[in-house]
């Protein structure tokens, strides 16, 4: 009993922390916007080569951004990675989960999501979202994660938290949605984490350059 009490009693204290931190960015005055260099992002990585496809007004719209980035990348061996970058300046309503997304489209059914963990290098570990789609006929594995200034992090949560903190300290606030892409083939959902896996460790120092 004392344990759920903790739980109600931390919840309250986290959300007048919210509520306080959402007066207060209502009141205050911008500050001037930073260099956005995200949508110079390279066309080649390593063996990667990729092409821009161009949001559509819609999405900037609903996204209340227009700094979003959408590539498809491929490599010598024909594999293919779908890189999407959603990134905002005060505005925290830029960054939703995307599975959002793949289930408003009303032809997605969401199979499986769990926290997972990549290894850059052999040494940094960054928290990733692990989801599985069936997207008509094919199945697709996603990983995502958010970034809220310099940090990297799976919970938007605490990406929202970072998000007001930096705010509210009057620092420039930037967030992002950093998400790659790639069909599963012969049902074969390891190869597939492979092929995002490789991709994201020839992508990671160009995303904290860029972003």
């Amino acid at each position: 009993m004392e344990k759920t009490n903790s739980k109600y009693i931390i919840l309250i204290i986290a959300l007048v922390f919210f509520a306080a931190g959402v007066l207060f960015l209502g009141s205050r005055k911008p500050l001037p916007p930073t260099d956005v260099k995200i949508m110079d992002f390279p066309l080649k990585i390593g063996d990667w080569t990729g092409k821009k496809e161009p949001p559509e007004q819609n999405v900037i719209d609903i996204l209340g951004t227009d700094k979003i980035l959408m590539m498809e990348f491929a490599n010598g061996e024909n594999q293919r990675v779908l890189f999407s970058v959603v990134y905002g300046e005060d505005n925290r309503l830029s960054f939703h989960p995307p599975e959002n997304c793949y289930l408003g489209s009303g032809q997605t059914e969401l199979l499986s999501k769990i926290k997972d963990t990549v290894y850059i290098n052999g040494k940094r570990e960054l928290e990733v979202n692990r989801i599985i789609f069936q997207v008509e006929q094919s199945k697709q594995l996603v990983l995502y994660w958010y970034m809220a200034g310099d940090r990297m992090m799976s919970s938007y949560y605490r990406q929202q938290f970072f998000f007001i903190l930096d705010q509210i300290k009057e620092r420039k606030s930037k967030g992002a949605l950093i998400r790659v892409a790639t069909i599963i083939r012969q049902d074969d959902e390891e190869e597939a984490y492979k092929i995002l896996n490789n991709f994201i460790k020839d992508a990671f120092p160009l995303l904290e350059k860029y972003i």
